[in-house]
């Protein structure tokens, strides 16, 4: 199985990179570390909550994407519409990301 995730590992290091956010949280707003937008970095409270709700629905759209990654390569090998569907999935989940914690801080914002 670790064979098929190393074979396009953008899903992986996305991933571990999220799971480092997850564990290491920024604590205060910056411009370089977390997810940043102009509606996040607007107050702390926006901030805290898209670092939490950002990190958490990341690790479930990786994590759906690299079990898609790892079935598409049982079933077809490794070929290149494996290697696109997996890097269109995975951006896909990124944009999915982003609607969903903008949505949620439009939300509190209210």
């Amino acid at each position: 199985m670790i064979f098929y995730i190393i074979k396009n590992p953008i899903v992986l290091i996305s991933l571990i990179v999220v799971l480092i956010f997850k564990l290491f949280p920024p604590k205060s707003i910056n411009s370089w570390y977390g997810y940043r937008t102009t509606r996040s970095m607007k107050n702390d409270i926006n901030w805290k909550i898209a670092q939490k709700y950002s990190a958490n629905l990341s690790i479930l759209i990786l994590g759906i994407v690299l079990i898609i990654q790892c079935i598409l390569y049982i079933l077809y090998q490794s070929s290149a519409l494996t290697d696109l569907t997996t890097v269109g999935l995975w951006f896909v989940g990124m944009i999915i990301l982003i609607i969903a914690v903008e949505t949620k801080l439009k939300r509190i914002d209210k």
